[in-house]
């Protein structure tokens, strides 16, 4: 048989908490009676699409790195579609989906500060810049960029301990950045 004849598709749409097409989403789809696994991510209308291999899989759906839902023991046959879609309204009482709803959340904030950060420090605005930086950092505090542009800020506003110390912990998250 053509290998096109040997296999079917997984695909389906995501809707997003808002009601809107969920784009980026991870799907995670993992064959179940062998180990073999595809990934895909869904793209701005929030639909997704993969050819596998006949068998028996696991469609899972992640955001933001969370698994928030599954579908197990979709049996795919040659040449055949298997429609999956994920209504995330209909998980929001979930605490997977509230993770993945407080991290975007989280995320989203901890990018606008920091942009805002940016654009305060490009302009001299050097008060305007820490304290934004300050937010980011208190959002997400992994982020060795955010420390690192803090302590220009602070160097800039003449703070020069405290952006020794803020340089001191973007070295520690990132010791092998090569600007350290």
């Amino acid at each position: 048989l053509p290998s096109q004849a040997q296999t079917g598709t997984i695909l389906g749409e995501v809707i997003n908490f808002d009601g809107t097409p969920l784009e980026g989403a991870v799907m995670l789809i993992e064959r179940q009676d062998i180990s073999q696994n595809f990934e895909t991510e869904t793209g701005a209308n929030g639909q997704y699409r993969v050819a596998v291999p006949r068998g028996s899989y696991r469609v899972t759906l992640q955001v933001n790195g969370s698994n928030l839902t599954f579908v197990d023991g979709l049996n795919v046959d040659s040449g055949e579609e298997e429609v999956t879609d994920f209504n995330l309204p209909e998980l929001a009482d979930t605490p997977e989906a509230r993770a993945a709803m407080e991290a975007r959340a989280r995320a989203e904030a901890t990018s606008a500060a920091f942009d805002v950060g940016r654009a305060a420090l490009d302009a001299g605005n050097f008060e305007e810049a820490i304290a934004q930086f300050t937010i980011a950092a208190e959002s997400d505090g992994s982020q060795h960029v955010i420390f690192a542009n803090l302590a220009g800020a602070l160097a800039g506003a003449r703070r020069h301990e405290e952006a020794a110390e803020a340089y001191q912990k973007a070295i520690l998250l990132a010791p092998t950045e090569a600007g350290y």
